[in-house]
Formats: structure tokens, C-alpha cells, sequence
């Protein structure tokens, strides 16, 4: 393998492969083009080899301060003896069927938008390798390799000098910012604010591992329609740290209690009864209700060895973890997988509702602490978002957990004790389909 570096322009798709340093008329052939490579043997370590610099004062290296200037980003990539020889039809003999690149290192180049915290599991990245944009896991880093990987397409030409979608970033060349990614009513919709503050979005049907866009491109997006997905996503589209209509915003009431709040499940109950009977979802379940609501995470003399120390299930709230398991056995709700944290409290809402916990997993576990910064949240978002998106192969997976774990997760903060979220996972990515409450698993039934 060898490595081959390049320009790319983000606006024109146009690349330009850099010359090694003795191919003279390679060299010659980018002045022609008003590039120039600057060698080492003439500025030392005064940059991050190979650079290539442009009138007037513009420099591209291999540091990330130099990396994207104006329209053009330098890349790198792996190549091999059948790897891509040229771009111009879009596809070449080391492609698979699709015209994607078969190579293993395909990193990001590009974050638009990285889907931390965000309902839809999904962020928006540039891919150096086979130069195009998608959707990917959340928090993919840069000149990381995503795990999975949805090309975004402008149409069903696939051409990565013509159709690749044209989205804004911060610093990039076309100003703005990408502010998220929803899946609502069957398409996934990329958010994005101009450089004029307008809000815009493209609508994407995503099928056979492809997205292409609807023939409308780009929409102008009113506040009505951002709105709506908001309070039916709990996602922060805009960034203006409200979610949902502000008219119907509820006084002293923080994000996440406001999501719990507005939360509407998107189907009967029959047909979310005959979901849970067939398995596959992951259940959301906080604590049933304890002697006193305080946090105990944050007690030096809290020891998760020790009960005592910990805050316990009322009466109340082992009749609510009682109810929840009748509610399950009485509708004939398929148990697979039951997890908990390492709380008592957790351990025996399980124990009571459920019969038995298969796993305690401290990655449920209280952080230390009683409020949290954004970065704390992170930690719990990717600690928790992969157990909601994925399930297990018999039944449904079940975790009891807490509160705070949850809201960094989904900004959704699950009360009170004893709520449940019903979670469709999607290995990557889950959507979020109901809530419900201690009597409500009886779905009618009479317990």
C-alpha cells in the first residue's frame, strides 16, 4: 500500500493529485495550474509534508490548521496496485457493484454535522477515500473509518463530480452549518442554516444501502415545519435550545423534562402490543419509585457493595415494578435479555418485575456527580447510545437504569421513577416509539 495525497474542492468536486517530489513534469504540470509544491529541502520543518501553496499566501499541508482552505481540503488516502486509477466515470476496475471504492480505510475527511445526542443515531461526513457524503454512526472522529456508511446521492447518477449533495459547514467553503439529521415520515432529512440564517433542509429515501434525494433538492424550511419534528423527535434542529412549539413550552421546565413531557407515542396500542409480543425492541425502564429521590451517586459514602448506603424501592415502587411484570406476563410480552446497573435500586426493580437480571453493567451506572457539563453527557451518550441500538436475538432486551444516563443519551428525561421508553433498534442508529408507565404495561388486561 502507498499512500496518495490530493486536493479536493468541495464546490466543483474537481481533485488534484499531488506530485512526488522528483516527478518534474508533474510538477510542472500544477504551476500551469497556479499550484505549487513546496519542498522541504527548501522550508525545513516549517511545514507538514507533502504542501502545496497558491497565490495569494495559501497554504495546504498535513497539519489541521492548513488542511481545508476556501474551497479546497487536502486528503489522503491508501492506494494499492488495483486501486482507483482515475475518477472520472465515477467508477473503475477496484469498485464493487455500486461504484464504491472495495478498500478498507475509507476515512473521514469532512464533519458536517457528527450526530452526538441526537434521536436519529446518525451524523454527516465527507469520506476521503471514495469522496463522497453520508450518513454514519454518531461521533465517528476525523480520519476515523465509520463502521457503516449510507451515501448521500443528489441523484441516481451517482456521480461523485456531479451528485453529491452540497452541504454547509462551519469554515468550509460554503458557509453555514449542517444542525441535523432526522429521520421523520419514512425519509431522512438534513437541516441546514445559510450563511443568510435561512433555514434549508433535502430529503433523502434511503433504500439498498443508498440515499437519494427527492426531486424537490433543496427546501426552504419554515419554523412550522422544524418545529413539528422537533416535538415529535426530541431533537434540537435549529440549535436554539428549544424543542418544539415555544407556545406550548411549560415554565421552568429544563429540555429534557420538556421532551418527557411532550413525548407522544406514534402508535396504538395494539399495534405496540403486538411489537413487544414479537421481540426485538430494547426497553428504556428508570427505577421504580424510592424512599427518597436524591442523588446518592454524589454521597463519598455511597458504596455500590452496599445497599444500605443506597437509595431503596419504597412500597410504592416494588408495587410498581410488580405491576410492570404482571402487565409483561399477562400479555404474553417476550422477555429476552434483562440488564441493569450496578444499583440496588435497579437490580431489584428487575428482580421483582422481571424474575431475574442476566447482566450488570456498570456503563449504566451514575458519573459521580449531581449536575453535568456537555462533555459528561457525551460520556453517558456513548456509553448507553449502543445498548439502545441493538437488540438481542430472542425477545426483547430490557435495561433498568436511571434517569441522567438516559437524558444524555436521548436529551429525554425519563419521569417519574418507573417510566419506560420502548426503543427500535437499528443497529447504528434506534428510534424512539412509546412511553409508557407502570400501569400501563396492562395494556387493558385485567392484573
Amino acid at each position: 500500500m502507498a499512500t496518495e495525497y490530493l486536493l479536493y474542492n468541495t464546490v466543483t468536486h474537481k481533485t488534484i493529485t499531488l506530485c512526488d517530489y522528483d516527478d518534474g513534469d508533474c510538477i510542472a504540470a500544477l504551476q500551469e495550474e497556479g499550484f505549487y509544491m513546496l519542498s522541504p529541502e527548501t522550508y525545513g520543518d516549517k511545514y507538514a509534508y507533502p504542501a502545496i501553496y497558491k497565490s495569494p499566501g495559501i497554504v495546504w499541508d498535513q497539519s489541521k490548521a492548513n488542511t481545508t482552505n476556501g474551497e479546497w481540503t487536502m486528503m489522503s488516502r491508501e492506494i494499492g496496485a488495483r486501486d482507483i486509477e482515475t475518477l472520472d466515470s465515477g467508477k473503475t476496475e477496484s469498485d464493487g457493484e455500486d461504484g464504491v471504492a472495495d478498500t478498507a480505510e475509507n476515512p473521514v475527511a469532512v464533519i458536517y454535522n457528527n450526530g452526538r445526542r441526537n434521536n436519529s443515531g446518525m451524523g454527516l461526513y465527507y469520506l476521503r477515500g471514495t469522496h463522497e457524503i453520508g450518513l454514519a454512526p454518531h461521533g465517528v472522529a476525523n480520519n476515523e473509518t465509520p463502521s457503516k456508511f449510507i451515501p448521500l446521492w443528489m441523484s441516481k447518477g451517482k456521480d461523485i463530480r456531479k451528485d453529491l449533495p452540497d452541504f454547509p459547514r462551519p469554515g468550509g467553503a460554503r458557509e453555514g452549518n449542517t444542525t441535523g439529521i432526522v429521520k421523520y415520515r419514512g425519509d431522512h432529512h438534513v437541516i441546514f442554516k445559510n450563511e443568510e440564517g435561512q433555514f434549508k433542509r433535502i430529503s433523502f429515501e434511503v433504500s439498498d444501502g443508498n440515499g437519494i434525494a427527492s426531486k424537490k433538492g433543496e427546501v426552504i424550511t419554515g419554523n412550522k415545519w422544524i418545529y413539528k419534528v422537533e416535538k415529535k423527535t426530541s431533537v434540537d434542529i435549529n440549535d436554539d435550545g428549544v424543542f418544539g412549539n415555544p407556545a406550548d413550552q411549560s415554565g421552568g421546565l429544563s429540555e429534557g423534562e420538556y421532551n418527557n413531557a411532550s413525548f407522544s407515542t406514534n402508535m396504538g396500542n395494539k399495534k405496540l402490543l403486538r411489537k413487544l409480543q414479537s421481540g426485538g425492541m430494547v426497553i428504556y425502564l428508570r427505577h421504580a419509585t424510592t424512599e427518597v429521590d436524591y442523588a446518592d451517586q454524589a454521597d463519598p459514602d455511597m458504596s455500590l457493595d452496599d445497599c444500605s448506603t443506597q437509595r431503596k424501592l419504597n412500597d410504592q415502587g416494588k408495587a410498581e415494578a410488580a405491576a410492570i411484570g404482571a402487565g409483561f406476563e399477562a400479555n404474553d410480552i417476550v422477555i429476552g435479555k434483562v440488564i441493569t446497573s450496578q444499583y440496588c435500586r435497579a437490580k431489584d426493580t428487575a428482580t421483582i418485575a422481571f424474575g431475574k437480571v442476566d447482566k450488570v453493567d456498570k456503563k449504566l451506572n451514575f458519573l459521580p456527580f449531581e449536575d453535568y457539563t456537555d462533555k459528561q453527557l457525551d460520556k453517558y451518550h456513548d456509553r448507553v447510545a449502543p445498548m439502545l441500538s441493538n437488540g438481542v436475538e430472542n425477545g426483547n432486551k430490557i435495561i433498568v437504569g436511571h434517569d441522567d444516563p438516559f437524558e444524555g443519551t436521548t436529551n429525554i428525561y425519563p419521569d417519574p421513577q418507573g417510566t419506560a421508553y420502548v426503543i427500535d433498534p437499528q443497529g447504528d442508529s434506534y428510534e424512539i416509539i412509546a412511553q409508557l408507565q407502570p400501569n400501563d404495561w396492562a395494556f387493558g388486561a385485567d392484573i
